[in-house]
């Protein structure tokens, strides 16, 4: 099978040539950016943004789309992304008040060069757009973005040795070159739906005999408008093979048809499993077995898909079953409370109610867990919590510290905060200093939802109990939860080696190598490891109950930190 690159095909283009081929790389020349500025005379450093594969040297078939583009918005990240980089690199720049920024024409002479760079012998088509050209201005180096040289090219520069200028329409003909040719029989399928952007003017030569200018012989006209002008052609440089085609609605089926009905004839030494004899495929030709052997190679395909289907069925089923946990971190207003009640209900609260269900306004959800009520007040937020989100739940504590006499009565904020972003990029602790000391007089507890996520994997890995969570989601201030029932906490007093090792002082506990041991992040992601080694002043040692030891898990240990050692 070809290897084929695909440089801005359409989603559903890409699709159709996936399903037929195994080895596809999908690439770009670069998104269109939108740039806004915060004053006159701002500038930004950027990056032309261009995928390509690092061997292209190794593919067969390139297929590049130049009319299909994406703009998307300047991410600051990228001037970051840029200063990482060093020092003594050139760097593009864009200045007020320029506000978009199209990295193609640049990407596509880059490409072009890529190209000639290889001694493969390769297939281009390239579905050609309407030309421009784009001024680029060029620093030395980030720190030097007031001083630039500029540099102009043109998107159609990727497309060798001929001139394109703007030419729009939808109704061609074929030239005589090619007029009767397999090639235009399969073109002919897809010019119901045609849309060419650009007419090119083929290069030529003077002939002495013919006493005019011809087009050269490496060049051969495919489509004209109707006033004549070419716009389309291929055209071969050594061992390459450009075709340079107008824009289709069904590019992937174009393409697919020419890679099984046109290029393994005129190509062959890029398709050297494809055949001219496929009557060789007819059943009146076949080999001895040959017809049992493809039933029996049917009856594993259907075998597999049906085992496939079962799978992503199962798949599915299981997202539908645990889809209120994504709700805990995508979700708000009710869908959010549901999910946290979901949560609440899972650990065994003694009885959770929706306060909404009861025609009480004021808070959420109540929680009741022995003596003790919990009132809960639930929030999505795109950012983090100010004094009155955190604070609109103590209002009602009076009111119900009076209902219920005979109970412990406390508060609790749970939060959904910037549920816009992916939670590993969200701050952790989402409460300032200061709203930690507003509530530190308070009967008030505060949590994410990004932590009763994770404590539900936790959970169900029997690293946290339940009851491990019911004890703490009562504490103040901002809750951290830690392992209580199943595993024994320890602080690192010294490392060594490179974090490798870890100091910590046991008394009447048991630790032994294999022993399970829990390390969590600032993120409150677990690792999870096994003890490898212990070692007891100079010794080795299997087991060890008191005393100051060293062990090593695999893992890197932070000085101060807590870890978490499995009880027996």
């Amino acid at each position: 099978m070809p290897k084929i690159c695909c440089i801005d095909l359409k989603q559903s283009d890409l699709d159709v040539i996936n399903d037929k081929f195994d080895d596809v790389f999908v690439g770009t020349l670069g998104n269109i950016l939108t740039i806004g500025y915060k004053r006159q005379y701002d500038k930004h450093p950027l990056l032309l943004g261009f995928e390509f594969p690092e061997n292209l040297h190794e593919y067969d078939v390139l297929l590049i789309d130049l009319g299909n583009k994406t703009i998307i918005d300047y991410d600051k990240q990228v001037q970051d992304d840029i200063t990482r980089r060093g020092t003594n690199r050139e760097v593009l720049v864009c200045r007020y008040p320029q506000n978009q920024f199209d990295p193609r024409p640049l990407s596509s002479s880059i490409l072009k060069y890529r190209i000639w760079e290889t001694n493969k012998n390769m297939i281009i088509v390239i579905f050609a757009s309407n030309d421009y050209e784009e001024k680029y201005h060029i620093a030395d180096d980030i720190s030097e973005l007031d001083h630039t040289t500029d540099q102009t090219y043109k998107l159609c520069d990727i497309i060798w040795g001929v001139n394109s200028e703007a030419h729009s329409g939808t109704k061609v003909s074929f030239c005589d070159e090619l007029k009767n040719s397999k090639f235009c029989d399969i073109i002919s399928k897809y010019t119901s739906d045609l849309r060419y952007e650009s007419a090119f003017d083929m290069p030529t030569q003077y002939d002495d005999q013919e006493k005019k200018n011809i087009i050269l012989s490496n060049y051969f006209p495919i489509l004209q408008s109707n006033v004549g002008e070419i716009v389309s052609f291929a055209a071969q440089y050594d061992n390459k093979m450009f075709y340079i085609l107008p824009h289709f609605n069904l590019k992937g089926k174009l393409i697919v048809d020419l890679m099984d009905n046109y290029f393994p004839a005129t190509h062959p030494d890029l398709f050297p499993e494809s055949t001219l004899n496929a009557w060789l495929d007819i059943e009146v030709y076949n080999v001895p077995k040959h017809k049992t052997l493809l039933n029996n190679k049917q009856d594993l395909m259907r075998e597999y898909e049906t085992k496939i289907q079962k799978a992503n069925d199962e798949i599915s089923n299981n997202l539908q079953l645990h889809s209120w946990l994504h709700d805990l971190i995508t979700k708000d207003g009710d869908e959010l409370k549901l999910a946290v009640i979901k949560y609440l209900e899972y650990i065994q609260f003694d009885k959770v109610r929706d306060m909404d269900a009861q025609g009480i306004k004021d808070e959420d959800i109540q929680i009741i867990t022995g003596n003790k009520l919990i009132i809960t007040e639930v929030k999505g937020l795109g950012g983090t919590s100010n004094d009155a989100n955190i604070l609109q739940v103590t209002k009602h504590l009076p009111k119900r510290i009076r209902q219920f006499r005979e109970r412990e009565v406390s508060a609790l904020y749970i939060v959904n905060h910037q549920k816009h972003l992916e939670p590993l990029k969200r701050v952790f602790n989402p409460f300032e200093e200061r709203q930690l000391d507003l509530v530190d007089e308070r009967d008030l507890g505060m949590v994410t939802t990004w932590q009763l996520f994770l404590t539900y994997k936790y959970l169900e890995e029997g690293v946290f109990s339940k009851s491990d969570i019911r004890e703490q989601i009562t504490n103040h201030s901002f809750i951290t939860f830690m392992p209580l029932e199943n595993y024994q906490e320890f602080r690192v007093s010294k490392v060594y080696k490179d974090k490798a090792v870890a100091s910590i002082d046991i008394v009447d506990f048991e630790v032994s190598i294999g022993q399970d041991i829990v390390i969590f992040n600032d993120h409150f992601i677990m690792d999870k490891a096994r003890i490898i080694s212990i070692q007891k002043g100079n010794n080795q040692v299997e087991t060890i109950s008191n005393g100051k030891i060293g062990i090593v898990c695999g893992l890197p240990f932070t000085e101060g930190k807590s870890i978490f050692l499995r009880k027996a």
